[in-house]
């Protein structure tokens, strides 16, 4: 009899770990879509290689070089868009979705970033160079050459 007992509560407890991650699993969705940009003459087209990642977690892709991207994620998780040369761009998935698949379209805009010029010089100044130009030890050996 307790043989009997033993076995219906393991059934039990397996049968409720199991509807636990069903609970978790109707959370999950797939977020896809399209990552785009302007164009020179202000037509849209796909941007590739783009970095799709869930913020805080390690998880990501990327589009792909038709701009498509597709990638599982939580109700309520933030996607965070970004490229080198395109603004990062944040957006949250909300948790009224009432299906298992979500949709996005996303227009990347480019970040101008203007460097000042740089001019590097091997001395801070021309009587610098005038006096480490004549400090220069030339031999014989270095004439040879």
């Amino acid at each position: 009899m307790k043989i009997t007992y033993t076995i219906l509560a393991l059934f039990l407890s397996l049968s409720l770990m199991g509807q636990e991650e069903s609970t978790t699993d109707d959370k999950l969705i797939q977020f896809s879509g399209v990552v785009v940009t302007k164009d020179s003459y202000g037509e849209m087209v796909p941007l590739p290689y783009t970095t799709i990642a869930i913020e805080g977690t390690g998880r990501g892709t990327y589009s792909e070089i038709d701009g498509f991207f597709s990638i599982v994620a939580s109700l309520t998780d933030t996607i965070v868009f970004s490229r080198v040369g395109y603004q990062t761009v944040r957006h949250g998935i909300p948790d009224t979705l009432d299906s298992k698949f979500y949709s996005w379209y996303q227009i990347m805009s480019q970040d101008d970033v203007l460097l000042p010029e740089a001019v590097i010089y091997p001395w801070p100044s021309r009587e610098h160079y005038k006096i480490e130009f004549l400090a220069l030890d030339v031999s014989n050996e270095l004439r040879r050459r």
